[in-house]
């Protein structure tokens, strides 16, 4: 019932797809995948794997999430964020950052409420151009192999890419 997309696996190993099924199936909710993994930027073993997750029982989820990642309350992390373009929304959503040297996760979990909406703002943002995937993949490269740019640094490229080269800003913690 929860499988990883076909796109979306063959970038992963077996062991990383097995785990991701489990922990779907354990929450019974479906994964939605963003970032990196969808495009060509992604870096096997770099890359984190970015995941939405929506629930009409944010508690119930977050706790099963604890549970399966043994992970304690400390690690979820409050959201606000807001996208000005392409659509205006404000999204609250609980954020966990995971690594268990198999595979490296940033999971958003957010009330149902805002599903609709997000994944317009997921499809809009997908759809990059060529040169700016090319810019982004060199700019990772570069980050993950000489450790040239700091970790700071290619969250303000990040930034300048997505706001200035293709208008599409977002703020966090509003």
């Amino acid at each position: 019932m929860y499988e990883v997309p076909k796109h979306i696996a063959s970038k992963l190993t077996k062991q990383q797809i097995d785990f991701l099924e489990e922990i779907q199936h354990y929450i019974d909710c479906q994964f939605y995948y963003y970032g990196s993994i969808e495009r060509i930027d992604y870096l096997p073993g770099k890359s984190d794997i970015d995941i939405d997750i929506f629930t009409p029982n944010l508690y119930s989820t977050m706790f099963k999430l604890r549970q399966f990642l043994l992970i304690p309350e400390t690690e979820i992390k409050g959201i606000k964020w807001r996208t000005r373009r392409p659509i205006v929304a404000t999204f609250n959503c609980h954020k966990i950052k995971f690594d268990n040297g198999i595979v490296k996760l940033e999971l958003n979990i957010y009330d149902e409420q805002y599903k609709n909406t997000l994944l317009q703002v997921r499809e809009l943002k997908r759809n990059i151009p060529m040169y700016v995937l090319m810019l982004v993949y060199s700019i990772k490269v570069m980050y993950y192999n000489t450790n040239l740019i700091s970790n700071s640094h290619i969250a303000v490229f990040k930034k300048f890419v997505m706001g200035k080269l293709l208008d599409m800003e977002d703020d966090y913690n509003i």
